[in-house]
């Protein structure tokens, strides 16, 4: 595992140097650190709070692609995607972050077959807002054939097959292993179950 430094003695690094407004001296700090900078989101939304209060987010944002795609290379999609998830919110629209936020969440989720198309419902490639389009992909990979949902009458159903273009998504559950649904009735009568939960796991047993 790669070494990291301590978040809470890192910020008392860096936020002296951004409320005195050494911009300078705060990149070249960051630049000698990036390897060690910790994916902590905590970390992460307590310094773009402060730079966006100097007025320095056009230079964090520079500095977090360069950190991304460093991350990205070097440790995979995960801890990519851990910090743009972190500051998104800080940059909505950043031409910098989207492809590296594209580029992670393909490699995220390449087990998913349906993962190109998801990006393109959500509108990550073009010039909508990256959190809303983040937070429209995450629904649609729930929709992904092996997701798990549960009704409190028919148990624990797994995903089967989704058709986008007709709205509808069959799922298998203990007595109707070919149930149909509307996208609209699987987000009214259903609810997801993250993947590591022990339902999904015994779902799939």
């Amino acid at each position: 595992m790669a070494k990291t430094v301590d978040p809470q003695q890192t910020l008392q690094q860096f936020l002296p140097l951004v409320r005195d407004g050494k911009i300078e001296a705060l990149e070249e700090l960051w630049l000698d650190q990036q390897a060690l900078l910790p994916a902590n989101p905590d970390f992460f939304k307590i310094l773009m709070q402060a730079m966006r209060k100097a007025d320095m987010l056009d230079r964090a944002e520079s500095l977090l692609a360069l950190l991304v795609e460093e991350r990205l290379k070097d440790r995979g999609p995960r801890e990519a995607l851990k910090i743009l998830l972190a500051v998104l919110s800080f940059f909505p629209q950043s031409a910098a972050l989207r492809p590296l936020l594209v580029k992670s969440l393909r490699r995220h989720h390449a087990s998913i077959p349906e993962a190109d198309q998801f990006i393109r419902l959500a509108g990550l490639e073009g010039d909508g807002s990256l959190v809303e389009g983040y937070k429209t992909f995450r629904d649609w990979t729930r929709l992904a054939p092996g997701q798990v949902y549960q009704h409190y009458d028919w148990g624990e159903g797994i995903v089967q097959k989704l058709d986008v273009a007709g709205g509808k998504v069959t799922l298998a559950f203990p007595k109707d292993p070919e149930k149909v649904m509307t996208l609209e009735g699987v987000r009214k009568f259903l609810a997801y179950i993250e993947p590591r939960h022990f339902l999904a796991r015994r779902a799939k047993d």
